[in-house]
C-alpha cells in the first residue's frame, strides 16, 4: 500500500504566515501598550516631583536662593532608598521594624532617608532604636535628622562603629558641634534621642545624657530618620514629643510597604531616578532667580527627564 500525505495549498500557507503575522502584531501592540503606560505613569510621577520641588525651592527665602547647577534638591526633607516594613527577630518592640531595602537603588547613593509625617518641629524630641546589620559597610553611619530644612540644610545626629556626632548642615557643608569616642558592634541595637528647646541641643545614647549644644542656625524643621555609607539599617520605637506627640513601633503594619502615612513619592521611586535643582539671577539687577527642577529616570530607549521652571525675587 502507498502512503500519500497532502501538501499545503499555497493558498494554506499564505493565510497560515497571515495569522501568524497578526498574532505577533496583536502581541508587539500589546506590549508597546503596556510601554506605553508605564511611560505615561513614570513621567506623570516625575513631572509632580518636579512642580513639588520647584514649589519648595519658591517658599524659601531669597537668601537661600544662591546660583548652583544641577545641585541637590532644596527646601524639603527628600526620601532617599527604599524602605519597606519587615519582621526582625530581637526588636525592641518585636516583630516589626521599618527598614532600608539591601536592593534600595539609593543605597549606592550612600545615603538613605525618610522623613516623619508629622508637623516641622522647633522644640520637642526625637528617638529611635536602630539595628545595624551584620557585616555593615566601611563607614556607616545611622541617626536622626533635626530641624530640617532638607539634606543639606539640619541638624544630623548620628552613630558610627567609633563616635557618637551631632553635626550642622549648611548647604551640605558639615560642622561638626560635638563627637564622642564609644563603640558600637554590628547586629546590636542603638538607641540615639534629640531634644530641643530654642537653641540648646539635648543628646542621649541607650538612655544616658551625654550633653547639651547651643546652637541657634536651624529654628525649625522636619523629622527624618538617616542611614549613611550604603548601611541598610532598620528603626523601631520610632517616638516624637513636643507640639505632635506619636510613636511607631511598626507591629500593627503588614509586612511590605512602609506605614500608609510614611510613604511619600521621591525621585527614588522611579527606575534609576535622581532630581537636582539649577538656579541662576540671568536678568539686570540680579533681583530675581530663576529656578529650575528636573526629574530624571531610566528607560529602554535611554535617560527621561522632565523639568519645571519657575522665578522669585
Amino acid at each position: 500500500m502507498t502512503s500519500m500525505r497532502r501538501g499545503m495549498s499555497l493558498l494554506e500557507v499564505v493565510v497560515a504566515i497571515a495569522l501568524v503575522g497578526a498574532m505577533f502584531a496583536a502581541l508587539a501592540s500589546m506590549l508597546s501598550a503596556r510601554t506605553l503606560r508605564v511611560r505615561v505613569n513614570y513621567e506623570t510621577k516625575a513631572t509632580a516631583l518636579a512642580e513639588g520641588a520647584l514649589a519648595a525651592a519658591l517658599a524659601l527665602p531669597s537668601s537661600a536662593l544662591t546660583d548652583r547647577v544641577s545641585a541637590p534638591l532644596i527646601g524639603f526633607t527628600e526620601k532617599r532608598g527604599q524602605w519597606w516594613v519587615r519582621a526582625q527577630t530581637g526588636a525592641p518592640s518585636a516583630p516589626n521594624v521599618l527598614a532600608i531595602a539591601t536592593s534600595s537603588p539609593a543605597i549606592a547613593g550612600t545615603t538613605a532617608a525618610l522623613r516623619l509625617i508629622t508637623p516641622p518641629s522647633a522644640n520637642g524630641a526625637l528617638a529611635a532604636a536602630i539595628y545595624v546589620p551584620p557585616s555593615p559597610p566601611s563607614g556607616w553611619r545611622a541617626g536622626l535628622l533635626f530641624r530640617s530644612r532638607d539634606l543639606g540644610n539640619t541638624y544630623r545626629y548620628t552613630f558610627g562603629a567609633a563616635t557618637v556626632t551631632l553635626e550642622r548642615l549648611t548647604n551640605g557643608v558639615a560642622t561638626e558641634l560635638y563627637t564622642l569616642s564609644t563603640s558600637a558592634a554590628p547586629d546590636t541595637w542603638t538607641t540615639l534621642a534629640i531634644s530641643a528647646s530654642g537653641s540648646q541641643l539635648s543628646l542621649s545614647k541607650d538612655g544616658v545624657p551625654l550633653t547639651i549644644v547651643t546652637d541657634s542656625t536651624w529654628g525649625s524643621g522636619d523629622l527624618a530618620l538617616v542611614a549613611m555609607g550604603n548601611l541598610a539599617a532598620a528603626f523601631d520605637d520610632v517616638a516624637v514629643t513636643g507640639a505632635a506627640t506619636a510613636t511607631w513601633r511598626f507591629d500593627a503594619d503588614a509586612v511590605g510597604l512602609p506605614p500608609v502615612d510614611w510613604r511619600t513619592l521621591s525621585a527614588a521611586d522611579l527606575p534609576g531616578g535622581a532630581g537636582d535643582i539649577t538656579i541662576d539671577h540671568p536678568f539686570t539687577g540680579g533681583n530675581l532667580a530663576r529656578i529650575k527642577t528636573r526629574i530624571q529616570w531610566s528607560t529602554a530607549i535611554g535617560t527621561q527627564n522632565v523639568t519645571a521652571t519657575g522665578y522669585a525675587r
